[in-house]
């Protein structure tokens, strides 16, 4: 079952990156709960406007992976864990401008849902009761550079179980990610 579910979720991802436009890759840090501590990498995958009339803003579609270590530097956790790596994988949604205005920045803002695999169920105390969340995502970002190819986005990740699991404590985390885009 286990096999047939990661080979559903692959073919997936690979239906969506294939066409892609363009990818980028970035990093991120950001802080949560528990005096932790995030640090994140992704790959992004430009799916393309979802509209292809000439707009000042538009709504633009991308698909991402990441691969995240948190640290909690929380004292004496009673059956709690100080790290854990989060594997997550998903699509997203921004609004963006289409072209630089005079400041030579573009603005956006990004929704997004993922599936999440975490390498432990508690951290930091906060009692997460699976490996398997779910992650979702706000933020607000300026593109930059002549083909807009550099951004940085201030987002908010919630990670949660929706109730799946006896216990749904959820983690919430405030990152800065930087990326660049490559054709």
């Amino acid at each position: 079952m286990r096999l047939a579910i990661k080979v559903l979720l692959a073919a997936c991802v690979f239906c969506f990156v294939q066409n892609a436009q363009a990818v980028a890759g970035g990093i991120g840090y950001g802080k949560g709960f528990s005096n932790l501590r995030a640090v994140r990498m992704a790959v992004t995958w430009d799916l393309g406007p979802w509209s292809l009339h000439e707009n000042l803003y538009h709504w633009h579609s991308f698909w991402e992976a990441s691969a995240a270590r948190w640290r909690s530097s929380q004292g004496n956790i009673p059956n709690g864990r100080r790290t854990s790596s989060i594997f997550t994988t998903g699509p997203q949604i921004r609004y963006e401008q289409s072209s630089l205005n005079d400041y030579g920045l573009a603005p956006f803002f990004e929704l997004g849902i993922g599936l999440s695999w975490m390498s432990k169920k508690n951290i930091g105390g906060r009692r997460m009761d699976m490996h398997f969340q779910f992650e979702d995502r706000i933020g607000f970002g300026l593109h930059w550079g002549e083909n807009k190819q550099y951004e940085a986005i201030l987002r908010g990740f919630h990670y949660s179980n929706a109730s799946l699991g006896k216990h749904n404590s959820g983690m919430n985390i405030i990152m800065l990610s930087l990326n660049q885009w490559f054709d």
